[in-house]
């Protein structure tokens, strides 16, 4: 099968060098290695970082995300229950009923 090459588009995987379609697995596991390398020698330097100020600035952002996540989960369960008020269609409080109780 023949493309003209104007209908090519430079982006193509088969126009990109190969170093950058085996980059994500490069750093995947070069990731996987750096934690496991860590977590078996370096335990005292892991427990520092948790320990210090960034660790523990780290570990509240975390925290504190998932909290603002369930925050926003109940506000979206009330403003459904709102809102069914309002509609008038069965089906869509159906609807409703099912968004408000995940």
């Amino acid at each position: 099968m023949f493309t003209a090459t104007e209908n090519m588009n430079r982006v193509d995987s088969e126009f990109i060098f190969h170093i950058y379609k085996i980059l994500p697995v490069i750093l995947s596991l070069l990731g996987a290695t750096l934690s496991f390398l860590l977590y078996s020698f370096g335990s005292g330097l892991l427990v520092q970082l948790k320990l210090s100020v960034l660790g523990k600035k780290i570990y509240h952002f975390f925290n504190n995300t998932k909290q603002l996540l369930q925050n926003q989960i109940s506000d979206f369960k009330n403003t459904f229950k709102q809102l069914r008020k309002f509609v008038k269609n069965s089906f869509f409080k159906e609807v409703i009923d099912t968004l408000s109780l995940l």
